[in-house]
């Protein structure tokens, strides 16, 4: 009996950090409490079973390791020390990620994350069209249930002009990490076998994520959408040149036409591409989103150079926006992980970090376009990371969005399993 609970201790787990945000009490989560057995009784006497560390595990051994000693003679140790604990966390949730895939197969992992994350998707879609909250939802009128009756007393009038709007945070506590999640999953809706379901998933993703607001996510849905198309389209047929010409002129008639309906699905893009543009482009301080993503990306470059390009130490980024006093206390995270990566661990860690992420994704790729079991599931983690990379920026940070590790962890494990059946089959 022992033995049967031990093994599915490492499910448990993974189940806690899907949920992550969307059931607490206070500062305690279903996650903390099934983080301690897992390392004691499955992630600790597996590491010692090992003959050697595998690449990730020593990639992610330097990344901490520098990390920490980064923290040394910083000005805030406790940030760097907590942004520590943060990435080991995540590592632990990959361990996890690769231990069930391993032990237990795909087909099991992949089932019950999609329980789990179809539950969230279904509160989602709750949450945008009708009144209904999340019960552990920022905007939910029965936080101080949970321990969090600080946080209900400063954001009750924000409970009550948002309980009208469609917006949408499932587990996430947050509508853009919420967004950012879906950007995930959207490739993974290939693997739907009942069309309904698939259709209806489609549907909805656009949905919540309009209704939320996340134009970064929008583009990265559409940019993971046309890569899907330009991978799986032959492009030796002269047909499938015609259906992209039309489908191509289509919607460009689409953005002219002024509709309500069809301006509900053409609006958010237009809006997302000018927003690229604008921050890319504008040098305007107007207090929009855009303007202060833009300004926070400013103050950022300035601090880096002052540190010669080697970084101002983990978790020390708030301490940018502190310093600067360029919008008081209220926004102090710089709203993208990759310059989050490049300002606290220096170029040399953020090269490190995007020739990983780099790797990993055109593995994924070669593994796909090998035809083998592990094609179709490779092409989805292969569009997902293509389409975090650039939904990530929609989060303050992806350093406690779980579904990024879990992508990895996925990504990882199915590299893993796809190097061992080749080994394993005779030549």
């Amino acid at each position: 009996m022992l033995v049967a609970i031990k093994r599915h201790i490492p499910l448990l787990f993974i189940i806690c950090t899907i949920i992550g945000a969307g059931v607490f009490y206070d500062k305690l989560y279903p996650f903390h409490l099934a983080l301690i057995p897992f390392i004691f009784f499955n992630w600790i006497p597996e590491l010692f079973q090992q003959k050697k560390a595998l690449n990730y595990q020593l990639f992610f051994g330097i990344f901490i390791g520098y990390y920490l000693i980064s923290v040394i003679g910083t000005t805030s140790p406790v940030l760097g020390i907590k942004y520590c604990v943060l990435l080991f966390f995540g590592f632990v949730i990959i361990e996890s990620i690769k231990n069930v895939a391993q032990h237990n197969g795909l087909s099991y992992l992949l089932k019950w994350m999609s329980i789990i994350f179809g539950f969230e998707i279904l509160v989602a879609v709750l949450e945008v069209g009708t009144h209904f909250r999340w019960p552990f939802s920022p905007y939910s009128s029965y936080l101080n249930y949970f321990g969090k009756s600080d946080l209900f007393t400063r954001q009750i009038s924000l409970a009550e002009n948002w309980s009208q709007r469609s917006i949408a945070t499932g587990f996430r506590w947050n509508p853009n990490d919420l967004s950012t999640t879906l950007a995930i999953l959207w490739p993974f809706t290939l693997l739907i076998k009942q069309r309904v379901i698939k259709i209806g998933l489609v549907t909805l993703f656009p949905l919540i994520v309009i209704a939320n607001s996340s134009r970064a996510v929008i583009l990265a849905m559409v940019m993971i959408t046309v890569i899907y198309f330009v991978i799986q389209t032959d492009w030796k047929k002269w047909k499938n040149w015609l259906v992209i010409a039309l489908v191509s002129s289509s919607l460009i008639v689409l953005f002219q036409i002024d509709n309500p309906i069809i301006k509900t699905y053409t609006s958010p893009i237009s809006d997302a591409s000018r927003a690229v543009y604008l921050m890319l482009n504008s040098n305007e301080k107007d207090g929009s989103s855009v303007s202060v993503r833009s300004e926070l990306i400013s103050d950022a470059f300035v601090t880096l150079k002052r540190t010669h390009f080697l970084g101002v130490g983990a978790g020390q980024s708030p301490n940018i926006q502190i310093e600067q006093k360029s919008f008081g206390n209220h926004v102090t995270s710089l709203h993208n992980f990759w310059m989050e990566i490049l300002v606290e661990g220096g170029i040399l860690i953020f090269l490190m970090v995007a020739m990983g992420y780099g790797y990993l994704t055109l593995k994924l790729y070669r593994i796909y376009s090998q035809k083998t079991d592990y094609s179709m599931i490779a092409l989805c983690a292969f569009l997902s990371l293509i389409g975090f990379a650039l939904a990530g920026i929609s989060c303050s940070s992806v350093i406690y969005l779980f579904p990024m590790w879990i992508l990895l962890g996925l990504s990882i494990a199915i590299i893993h399993l796809h190097e061992s059946t080749s080994t394993s089959r005779p030549k």
